[in-house]
């Protein structure tokens, strides 16, 4: 059985990230599955999957509207069976059904909408193609799902719906350096860090938890620290909004680091402030950590893996309180830390292999 995974290109986060450890996991499990993946661009990534000893195809376009990508995609996919598409193509999908293959859509949760005219397209690419031809459309929580509906106007057929957390290598997710060293690099030994580790993107609602720590009191030792990179806009924003707090020295944005696990690691809290998150990758990784971790209400597939482990607020407001409680109560925190960690071990990517190679043996069968 052969499957091609489709993708942009090789990022740095959250579908970059999952596909590396679901591939890893698809080759390490099953001997009757042969994997490769295609992609667009290159990416900044693209050696980590050369690294699995999988074939990698890249088509080296600019851009994801580039006509060319049909016969290219063609070729590549006449040599697969099955067809896992991690982002819309319509080029990919198009070669995709000239090929004749069985197609997948794994939905991450972006829709391409700009809230441009250009949108109708999309939509209409999504319910009359997308929905009306992949063989599974699967996503990672019933939220997604409902991000996925309320986006285009409907939702897929029934019965081309799976739903299943995506999960990662819980086992990968290990620390390098001391959690006492990294502090004392980042120059905050001795205070109480709180902490988020995301693409900064509007969607992730980085305000919120910049809100949230306004509350805190200044003499605390409170320290915050933003790991990621992303959309420049936003966080000119998100600067501006530290300096209206009058909070620069306090607040940190750290940038794009390898070393991510010894840095959630750093944190005494992990804060996931996203709202309609499709799942929430870095919120699983600091939870296996055994950070305490909270999340807001809206928060869509964050609410579904952090459960009862962790805390779910309403607003910065209660997520101040929430963190105070923990600044104050070690064994509250200690309780915690257990509660995530323990929870963490049912989000395995052997889990979502599993259910991705049942989707692609009864495809085949039928």
């Amino acid at each position: 059985m052969k499957v091609i995974h489709v993708a942009w290109q090789a990022e740095r986060y959250g579908i970059g990230t999952f596909l590396i450890n679901l591939i890893e996991c698809q080759k390490k499990i099953f001997d009757d599955l042969q994997v490769g993946i295609a992609f667009h661009a290159d990416g900044p990534c693209i050696d980590k999957y050369e690294n699995l000893g999988i074939p990698v195809y890249s088509l080296g376009h600019n851009t994801a509207r580039d006509i060319r990508a049909i016969p290219q995609f063609y070729k590549i996919f006449k040599r697969y069976d099955i067809v896992n598409l991690h982002n819309s193509s319509p080029w990919a999908f198009l070669a995709g059904r000239l090929a004749g293959k069985k197609i997948i859509y794994t939905f991450h949760g972006a829709l391409g909408l700009k809230k441009k005219w250009t949108d109708i397209l999309v939509k209409i690419f999504y319910k009359i193609v997308i929905n009306q031809y992949c063989n599974k459309i699967t996503f990672a929580s019933r939220s997604s799902l409902n991000r996925y509906d309320v986006g285009i106007g409907c939702k897929p057929n029934e019965e081309e719906i799976e739903i299943f957390p995506y999960g990662t290598q819980i086992a990968n997710i290990k620390i390098e350096k001391s959690r006492k060293n990294v502090r004392r690099d980042l120059g905050v030994d001795g205070k109480f860090v709180i902490g988020t580790a995301a693409r900064i993107d509007p969607m992730k609602r980085i305000d919120r938890l910049i809100e949230a720590f306004a509350y805190l009191p200044r003499q605390g030792d409170f320290e915050l620290l933003i790991v990621g990179t992303g959309d420049k806009n936003y966080q000119d924003c998100l600067i501006n909004r530290v300096r209206s707090y009058k909070l620069e020295e306090f607040v940190h944005f750290i940038g794009y680091r390898k070393d991510i696990f010894d840095m959630i690691n750093a944190f005494d809290i992990f804060v996931l402030p996203s709202n309609n998150e499709p799942f929430g990758l870095a919120l699983l990784e600091a939870m296996a950590l055994g950070i305490p971790s909270v999340v807001f209400e809206d928060g869509g597939g964050a609410v579904d893996i952090i459960g009862e482990s962790g805390f779910v607020v309403k607003n910065p407001k209660e997520l101040s309180d929430v963190i105070m409680n923990l600044k104050d109560d070690a064994l509250l925190r200690e309780s915690v830390a257990r509660k995530v960690k323990e929870r963490a071990q049912l989000f395995d990517i052997k889990y979502t292999a599993k259910n991705m190679y049942r989707i692609y043996t009864s495809l085949l069968d039928s």
